[in-house]
């Protein structure tokens, strides 16, 4: 079993196309096998894009596939992740002159540093399965309120601040000070002995 991370950006093989019920009814997708793209979209999270079905197998796949992007079909983490798939290598990619990167995955690539960010470690722990950008952030139990968890979407990082920028993706149970789809800051913070992503925002505010 891949890890989320592992699937950014890759080029995969299905296989048992034909006993998947999601195909059953879309025409040009009733085959044996297919290749597809996995990217992330920065709100529905990891995507897969059914780019090319084919009849027969993986190693019956001739160099140089006629490659053409005239049928979509897209599945979202929590169906494409009960499929049968495997990561293309390189060499495999270069063999059947697919691009490394489609084309249109740049439409979903407005923001350098989310390529960055989905990549770092220490935040894989906070991460919501299927959505790398979403992580949980801590907000602080001060004046008599207690810690509270919610979801942030990371929008990016400040090097001279040394803070991750994220919106807040609900609204807390009490008030921090910080509501949903504001942008916050957020810092990693070692509290008793356990990491944390800590909105830095409602502590400062909470502070005053």
């Amino acid at each position: 079993m891949y890890k989320d991370f592992e699937l950014i950006d890759k080029w995969v093989y299905i296989s048992n196309m034909k006993k998947v019920r999601y195909f059953k009814d879309k025409k040009g997708f009733q085959k044996d096998g297919a290749l597809g793209f996995i990217y992330v979209d920065h709100s529905a999270g990891l995507t897969l894009e059914i780019e090319y079905p084919f009849n027969g197998k993986l190693k019956d796949l001739k160099d140089n596939i006629d490659y053409k992007k005239d049928t979509s079909f897209k599945l979202r983490y929590d169906t494409f992740r009960e499929l049968k798939f495997e990561i293309l290598d390189e060499s495999l990619i270069k063999k059947l002159n697919l691009p490394i990167i489609p084309e249109w995955v740049n439409v979903y690539k407005t923001n350098p540093q989310l390529d960055e960010l989905r990549q770092i470690e220490l935040l894989h722990q906070f991460r919501a399965p299927g959505y790398p950008d979403d992580i949980k952030v801590l907000l602080p139990p001060l004046n008599e309120l207690s810690p509270e968890i919610v979801w942030g979407r990371l929008e990016g990082f400040n090097p001279k601040t040394q803070t991750y920028q994220c919106i807040l993706l609900n609204q807390p149970d009490q008030d921090f000070k910080v509501n949903e789809e504001e942008l916050v800051e957020v810092v990693m913070a070692d509290i008793n002995k356990e990491i944390y992503m800590l909105c830095k925002t409602s502590y400062d505010r909470l502070r005053i």
